[in-house]
């Protein structure tokens, strides 16, 4: 046993843009099991299958610096695009939480795969969902209105999964579609109603909400998303 982190799986961890590993969770996966019963209803024989892949990882960050964090750069080498496979690992989602009140925190989402990396599409999350790193509420791709101020907000960007078994039931192939993000922002509206719109290539979903107390400032919510293609 060990005390703190031992390994970056994903590589996502950069000292100079002072984004810093947290933890990671590595939950038990149960495999898969086929069961063969007696005349009597008991247990004959059994097969455990499903063993090898498909474990799920989430491995959770801070962005300490007000540094440009991209999730996607040539220039750089930075590829944590939807699909990437990383170390056996394939990238299956991305979620920036950012508040005015604390630092921003991403969270990777990956499954440990048989696939290799040229094998698996990929999705570019886009500019959308870069954003500058330290303390205080990002805007992802929604913009307030001038009685509104944003507190805190939520970027969920994935894909989904599909999966290939050979003849004994192990992971065959991977392979990832339906690239979207979600974006939630939490409003308060300073001499009005909250408000605001989404931006160019992104579609609301919901609100601005507005909820009123006697003893507070107004406030609310809306919900943007943008749908993505494999790049």
């Amino acid at each position: 046993m060990s005390y703190g982190i031992t390994t970056d799986i994903i590589g996502f961890a950069d000292t100079a843009l002072g984004i810093s590993l947290q933890g990671v969770k590595n939950p038990v996966r149960s495999p898969s099991e086929a069961k063969a019963m007696d005349s009597n209803g008991d247990v004959a024989a059994e097969t455990v299958y499903d063993t090898g892949y498909g474990q799920a990882i989430t491995l959770d960050y801070v962005c300490a610096k007000a540094s440009a964090v991209d999730f996607y750069d040539t220039l750089t080498s930075k590829d944590f695009r939807g699909g990437k496979v990383v170390g056996g690992y394939v990238i299956t989602g991305v979620t920036v939480t950012t508040s005015n009140s604390d630092f921003a925190k991403v969270s990777i989402s990956a499954a440990k795969t048989i696939a290799t990396d040229t094998a698996v599409a990929k999705y570019d999350w886009g500019t959308g969902a870069n954003f500058t790193g330290g303390k205080g509420a990002k805007k992802f791709g929604f913009s307030t209105d001038t009685a509104t101020r944003l507190t805190g907000s939520t970027m969920t960007a994935k894909v989904s999964t599909a999966r290939a078994q050979d003849s004994t039931g192990e992971e065959l192939c991977v392979d990832v579609g339906e690239g979207r993000i979600d974006a939630t922002h939490t409003l308060v509206g300073v001499t009005g109603v909250p408000g605001g719109a989404s931006d160019t290539g992104w579609t609301l979903l919901g609100g601005p909400s507005n909820d009123e107390s006697n003893t507070d400032y107004e406030s609310g919510s809306a919900v943007v998303f943008q749908n993505i293609s494999a790049s």
